[in-house]
């Protein structure tokens, strides 16, 4: 019985005054019944037994089974009003348990509804209190995964850039033979990965919001975050980058998420591809959506690296971000992702 749709056909009071009434006219009967009974069994008795009562004893008989009858029918009202104000009173308990649950967040507690009155309508309102506060700590529970998942997968999106900036300058400081030229162009990358560094650090202190920005030319974009993609892997793998089939595009993106995909992606290959075959990225469109493949052979190491799942998962994020999905196909030799961005 929800709130809307509670009929109060009776009120508390009204009942107990019903009951109040049934109880007396059953104790009523009661005494008539004993007396008669009594009144019976006494005379019948005396006659049996040739037993004859003059006026005085016969008042005082009539007198004791009055006094009888009177001391049943008080025992039977108290005894009757007692089952009938006991079930009350157990719901009254039940009640209690109720607010007990709610003070010690036993939330999963539920009072049974019964009758339709003012004990009732209490009944019905703890259990929407408690069903409102179960609703709120999962939420609550909810958000704080989706906090946390939010954190770790920003964290783990941080050490893709700040790892290649540590190998820019190891290798600059270990290199005496680098032109100017050479030095500019390793600077120019560091200082982009600063700033992608930068943006991600905004991001995991806005709790993830976007920056998004209008891009008239997605298809150049792709083609960019690919060159990236390819520049981080070129000395390790051999890269086959498609964009053959990538449509001109345009529209609002959040570009440091699509990069932070083409880093996760570049990081798993670095990770737990084998180096000795080649690595392919499509860029490709599906049912108007832009679709991103990338495929490559797994290591056969003796002592392969243990996988958390984070740069995937962050991937998978970022694509629901614009209604999308992602989809895993992998064996014990092959990993394939097949990860569906924005509408065009």
């Amino acid at each position: 019985m929800s709130t809307k749709e509670k009929k109060k056909t009776r009120k508390l009071t009204r009942e107990l005054l019903g009951l109040i009434i049934v109880d007396g006219l059953l104790t009523i009967v009661s005494y008539f019944l004993i007396c008669s009974i009594a009144g019976t069994f006494a005379y019948e008795y005396c006659q049996r037994n040739q037993i004859a009562l003059d006026d005085l004893e016969s008042i005082m008989l009539d007198s004791l089974i009055f006094n009888l009858s009177i001391l049943g029918a008080m025992v039977i009202f108290v005894t009757l009003f007692l089952i009938f104000v006991g079930k009350k009173l157990a719901y009254i308990r039940e009640l209690t348990n109720g607010i007990d649950a709610l003070r010690t967040h036993r939330m999963n507690h539920e009072i049974p509804l019964k009758g339709s009155n003012e004990l009732t309508e209490l009944a019905e309102s703890i259990n929407d209190l408690a069903e409102t506060e179960r609703r709120l700590k999962e939420a609550e529970a909810q958000l704080q995964a989706e906090r946390t998942a939010l954190i770790r997968g920003l964290s783990h999106d941080i050490r893709t850039p700040l790892t290649a900036i540590l190998s820019y300058s190891e290798y600059m400081q270990n290199n005496d033979t680098l032109s100017r030229e050479q030095i500019d162009e390793f600077l120019e990358l560091t200082q982009k990965k600063a700033e992608q560094i930068k943006i991600l650090t905004d991001q995991l202190l806005d709790s993830g919001a976007k920056q998004m920005t209008v891009i008239e030319d997605g298809r150049l974009l792709m083609e960019q975050l690919t060159e990236e993609w390819e520049e981080q892997l070129e000395e390790r793998f051999q890269c086959q980058p498609d964009l053959s089939d990538c449509p001109s595009f345009g529209g609002e993106f959040d570009v440091a998420a699509l990069r932070r995909i083409f880093d996760n992606l570049a990081s798993n290959i670095e990770k737990y591809a084998d180096d000795t075959k080649p690595v392919t990225l499509r860029i490709t469109e599906e049912n108007k959506r832009i679709v991103i493949v990338q495929s490559n052979q797994k290591t056969q190491s003796d002592s392969p690296v243990e996988s958390r799942k984070i740069g995937l998962d962050s991937i998978r994020r970022i694509a629901e971000t614009y209604g999308g999905s992602v989809i895993i196909h992998q064996d014990e030799h092959h990993f394939a992702i097949h990860i569906i961005l924005f509408t065009i």
